[in-house]
């Protein structure tokens, strides 16, 4: 399957931005920083419906004409955000799956590169490998204003009846949870380099009033790792 063709027209529709800068404006008006993410990108970053993909197949990986679509959709973005101070910066793509490491850093590259011509300035956030929780072997060629963002998911996540307590055979606390995080983080921590914990999974309880209730405290151990600063 090919994808369509880009054409300068294709970005040149400034209702486009209508929505997005009314949102951004009522974020500056309470002091919110706002976080662009590519949530559905062309050909669609990942197999699943979260990327508004009704095929299972990911193309984006795989048809150029995809691919510069995206890097062209965000140059155009940066180029009418550049300076705008609500917003904190942009997250290039929402849980990518790529066939490899290789794959992902190629586009990265491409795509920062489209960006930092017309916006040296925002923070570029970049999603690991695999839903964002494979890292090892992402390399950039641009350091300054790039951050690395992880998603943190746990069988908790899809199978929790009752917290804490059992799954199957395994039993799931407090001291669960952490160590998962840091198995998924471990890269990210030794790198050394500004992370920002982009997605971790909620964890609700019942009560014996039937009362759900988020646990209080379970993520607090992710501050650990978020050691990004906006420059701005």
């Amino acid at each position: 399957m090919a994808g369509k063709s880009t054409t300068t027209r294709d970005f040149n529709r400034a209702r486009g931005f209508h929505h997005l800068d009314r949102a951004i404006a009522a974020a500056r008006e309470a002091g919110i920083y706002v976080i662009l993410d590519l949530h559905a990108a062309p050909g669609w970053q990942n197999e699943h419906w979260h990327s508004d993909n009704a095929h299972g197949v990911s193309l984006l990986w795989h048809d150029r004409n995809y691919q510069i679509r995206g890097r062209e959709l965000w140059r155009h973005i940066a180029r009418h955000y550049r300076g705008e101070p609500a917003v904190a910066g942009y997250n290039l793509l929402n849980e990518p799956n790529a066939p490899s490491i290789q794959m992902l850093n190629d586009l990265y590259n491409e795509w920062i590169a489209a960006i930092r011509e017309v916006d040296p300035d925002h923070i570029v956030f970049l999603e690991g490998n695999n839903f964002s929780r494979d890292f090892a072997g992402l390399e950039v060629d641009f350091k300054d204003n790039i951050v690395f963002s992880s998603h943190n998911y746990t069988i908790v996540t899809h199978r929790a009846r009752m917290y804490p307590g059992w799954i199957g055979d395994l039993y799931v606390d407090r001291s669960f949870m952490e160590r998962t995080f840091l198995e998924v983080s471990r890269w990210l921590i030794e790198q050394d380099h500004p992370a920002w914990v982009g997605v971790k999974s909620r964890t609700v309880c019942k009560s014996g009033l039937g009362h759900a209730t988020v646990a209080a405290g379970e993520t607090s151990f992710c501050a650990a790792l978020c050691r990004c600063r906006s420059s701005m």
